[in-house]
């Protein structure tokens, strides 16, 4: 036999022939099995490699006979004859050793020598049996694991025997940029990944010795902005069947955000060769393909094309931008593997499993990629594959710090030492039994209810307890996943458990907390509408008995002073105005109102008397409104110009020359109803550094500002809020010395067709009397402010009877009636006006004309209102009220019922 390798080899270097390249050959072969052998035309077995010799126990220089020819094939011997004399180019048969059950595929080829001389025969031999169930078991483990890891909560990276990510969980992904500062991808060199300092941990971490097990550390790791990320490592050694180190996994938990884990699940897919292939690409040729994809595809090796990827015809149309991303990957990573379809002569349709590398030159520039690729349509079980893929999934749950629970249809057939740990039970007390054995009795309904649902749902998150040795109730968080079968059915489920002890107590502490701030909160409201009631009572009488002395002769000394306690008083009332809207934004209260008016028409009542404060500064105020812009809208016109009036209001105190503009224009063409308001003003301007504060509550520019400009720093802030709750944004431009334009959207409804010009209440409109002396019950406990309303209603020719109660209200009625109008204060002693009015309301007859009752009242939060028309009033008139503001109700509330002048 030696003489016969010699003689070969004599016969290459004196024909410049390659008979064979073992290390070309190896390459291919390495980890395939795939056994190989070199024929002689003697039928000797001249060369094979370890998995042949195995496999038909053959021997270099053994014949062929016995091991291959059998007495049931008489022309076996004759077609390996012809290949190995040169009369053939190819013979492939089937063969059974006498020594195994497995079933192999022998494929013969001739050997020559470059003058075209036969000199042997290569024969292939490749496994066939048991393929189809390995492979179905392999991807049925393979996902069920994959989903387990997925569902995990700590970070796991799957690492190569050269320390190059081969696979990573989503955790890894999305919780280790501490670590690795940046995202992990497959391929990528673990090392070239952290910094030296970490890689120089990690190598030493990831480098095993024999029989050496699982290694743990602490890191701490700087992050780019600063902060510490803390991680537990942890590597785990995976070897191969021969108990070799192969490969290694990481493991991390991010203990910084509090050990949320996931299993990462990794699975070497190891090469199972049918196709073996070589693409050159500098000729962009297939310059190698072995003739298994004839007998897989229908395709001999010389029917491939010589240029780019397989013919249109090869591949399956929806399945071809998957092997160009394949091969890209390839060229971009150094190695890749994919699984694609692809369409035999006959029709059919077959799918591959690829892996391939990338083969570099001594100059390091890309030479050609190899691959194999093999037939998963018929993977059967690979008992051995199946194995390995258990063990790692078992290595894994291990590791993880949460309870993990496996059980089919009935009972627990796995649990980890974290879950056991969990309830302070052995694994014996829970394997083998129900779950339900497990769960706290008062939760055994939820337990069942997620049960009946692994039949219809393939994932499942809920709180559950169960109960501990000592019998008490474990809070945790079920993650539950079914298990399916090839065909689908449910063969049982897995489930991750979170103990949610410590957050428990945490949220029960919270829900204290918000319990007494809301207690707070509803104090605080009470005593905001006590105050408002108990400062709007006396600014009642301040400001009416002025306006009342301001009527009368007096001197211009008088007068100026009375004008500015009525001036004082008013911008007292704007602070209380402020401070109760305040009161309602920090409630989540503020509520708008959906009303059509007139945008003009709004805008005109705003303006015009900030024009004539302008003109007395010596300033121009211009307005300038979009002639194509809409003019009936629907919304809420009071706090549309509550907003323009804060904002020009603000310009007209921060300018000394020069004026002020106001534009008013569509913001979208698109969306009509979208408005865009600019008050442009040549006042002192807005530092950068204070544009971002001016929004917030109380913020004044500056102390020195704050001393020569009067304000509280609310309306900026209510005004945001305000256009906020009108779908809007508000927003400054401004430098300072220059001027300012603050702007801001609102989001209105277009109002179709004709409506009512009804624009919200006007502050202070005109008094008109409408002719006809009303009768008037006044119902007011307050001495001062029932003089001040009796006295208006009086000079305008009203009759007026007083009452300072509820029951003395109801006293008249009954004995002085009839009345045209009750004015009803809601506070008094005894029975208060709202207990009044449910009386009033009682006694009407039905049929009978309803008489009008209004609320005169110092309660001006927007469920002060509710409750007087729950009560049964028609109005409520807020106090302060001004003399053409309370005339004005008196006459619009006994107008109507169609009463004419006269």
């Amino acid at each position: 036999m030696e003489e016969r390798l010699e003689a070969l080899r004599r016969l290459e270097t004196r024909e410049g022939m390659a008979v064979f390249d073992e290390g070309s050959l190896d390459g291919f072969l390495s980890g395939a099995h795939v056994g190989a052998a070199i024929i002689s035309p003697e039928l000797e077995v001249i060369w094979s490699n370890s998995f042949f010799r195995q496999a038909f126990g053959c021997m270099e220089g053994m014949s062929c006979y016995g091991a291959f020819f059998h007495e049931e094939e008489p022309c076996a011997e004759c077609g390996v004859r012809e290949v190995t004399e040169g009369r053939s180019e190819r013979y492939v048969a089937r063969k059974k050793p006498r020594t195994s059950d497995e079933w192999f595929q022998v494929v013969y080829t001739p050997l020559r020598a470059p003058s075209g001389k036969t000199v042997a025969a290569r024969a292939l031999a490749l496994p066939l049996s048991d393929l189809l169930r390995t492979e179905e078991a392999l991807r049925t483990t393979q996902s069920n694991l994959l989903a387990m890891l997925n569902n995990s909560l700590q970070s796991f990276v799957l690492l190569d025997g050269d320390l190059r990510v081969v696979a990573f969980n989503r955790e890894a992904e999305e919780d280790l940029a501490g670590l690795f500062g940046t995202r992990p991808e497959e391929g990528a060199f673990l090392l070239d990944l952290v910094s030296p300092p970490v890689a120089r941990m990690l190598s030493s971490m990831l480098s095993f010795s024999p029989g050496e097990g699982r290694k743990r550390e602490n890191l701490a790791v700087s992050s780019n902005s600063g902060g510490i990320f803390h991680y537990e490592v942890e590597t785990i050694p995976i070897l191969d069947g021969e108990g070799k180190h192969a490969a290694g996994l990481l493991c991390a938990r991010n203990v910084t955000d509090r050990e949320q884990n996931r299993r990462h699940l990794e699975d070497l897919l190891a090469i199972l060769p049918l196709i073996m292939w070589s693409w050159d690409l500098r000729s962009s040729r297939l310059v190698q393909v072995s003739g298994a994809c004839e007998e897989i595809l229908g395709f001999s090796p010389e029917g491939f094309p010589g240029d780019g990827i397989p013919p249109e015809d090869f591949l399956c149309g929806e399945d071809r931008a998957e092997v160009k991303a394949f091969l890209d990957s390839v060229l971009k990573d150094g190695r890749a593997s994919g699984e694609y379809r692809v369409c035999r002569a006959d029709g059919t349709f077959r799918w591959l499993f690829s892996r391939a590398s990338l083969v570099l030159g001594h100059d390091g520039g890309a030479l050609r990629v190899n691959g194999v690729s093999y037939d998963i349509t018929s993977v059967r079980d690979l008992a051995s594959r199946l194995s390995k893929t258990e063990a790692r999934y078992r290595a894994v749950i291990s590791t993880t710090s949460q309870g993990f629970l496996l059980h089919d249809l009935s009972v627990t057939e796995s649990v980890n030492d974290a879950f056991c740990a969990m309830l302070g039970l052995a694994p014996e007390d829970i394997l083998g039994k129900s779950p339900g054995t497990i769960v706290y009795p008062d939760d055994l309904p939820l337990w069942e209810e997620a049960r009946g649902k692994i039949l219809t749902t393939d994932h499942r998150n809920y709180p559950i307890r169960l109960r501990r040795k000592d019998g008490s109730p474990l809070p945790v968080q079920v993650s539950a996943t079914t298990l399916r079968d090839g065909s689908g059915k449910a063969m049982g489920a897995f489930s991750f458990f979170t103990d949610l002890s410590e957050r428990t107590a945490m949220e029960e502490r919270l829900r204290d907390a918000l319990a007494g701030a809301e207690e707070a909160n509803r104090a605080k409201s009470a005593f905001l509408a006590n105050m408002s009631h108990e400062i709007r009572t006396p600014m009642n009488a301040i400001l009416g008995m002025t306006s009342l002395v301001l009527e009368t002769a007096l001197s211009q000394e008088q007068r100026e002073l009375l004008e500015m306690v009525d001036a004082s008083g008013k911008k007292l009332m704007t602070l209380l105005n402020d401070i109760l809207d305040l009161s309602r934004i920090e409630a989540g209260k503020l509520s708008l109102a959906r009303e059509p008016f007139s945008l003009r028409k709004t805008l005109d009542q705003v303006l015009r008397p900030l024009a004539l404060s302008a003109r007395q500064k010596d300033l121009f105020f211009t307005m300038d409104v979009d002639p194509e812009l809409g003019d009936r809208f629907l919304g809420d016109a009071n706090r549309l110009s509550q907003v323009l009036l804060n904002l020009c209001s603000n310009a007209l105190k921060f300018t000394s020359r020069g004026g002020i503009s106001v534009d008013v224009r569509s913001e979208d063409p698109k969306r009509p109803g979208l408005i865009r308001f600019s008050v442009t003003d040549t006042g002192v301007g807005i530092r950068e550094d204070q544009k971002e504060k001016l929004f917030g509550y109380f913020s004044q520019l500056d102390q020195s500002r704050s001393k020569q400009f009067e304000g509280t720093g609310l309306g900026l802030a209510i005004s945001r809020e305000l256009v906020t709750a009108m779908n809007g944004r508000i927003w400054v431009e401004s430098r300072e010395g220059q001027g300012s334009t603050f702007k801001f959207t609102v989001l209105l409804e277009l109002s179709e067709g004709q409506f009512a010009e009804k624009q919200g209440e006007e502050k202070d409109p005109p008094f008109r009397p409408a002719g006809r002396a009303r009768r008037i019950l006044l119902a007011e406990d307050n001495p001062v402010n029932a003089v001040f309303a009796e006295r208006v209603l009086t000079s305008a020719g009203h009759a007026v009877v007083r009452a300072s109660s509820g029951q003395e209200a109801l006293d008249i009625l009954l004995g002085k009636g009839p009345f045209d109008l009750v004015l009803m204060d809601v506070q008094m002693p005894g029975m208060d006006g709202l207990e009044a009015v449910k009386r009033i309301r009682e006694g009407e007859q039905e049929g009978e004309e309803r008489l009008p009752v209004a609320a005169l009242t110092a309660y001006a939060l927007g469920e002060d209102r509710d409750l007087c028309l729950a009560a049964g009033m028609d109005d409520c008139i807020t106090k302060p009220v001004s003399r053409d503001a309370l005339l004005a109700a008196v006459e619009r509330l006994t107008s109507r019922g169609g009463e004419g002048e006269g």
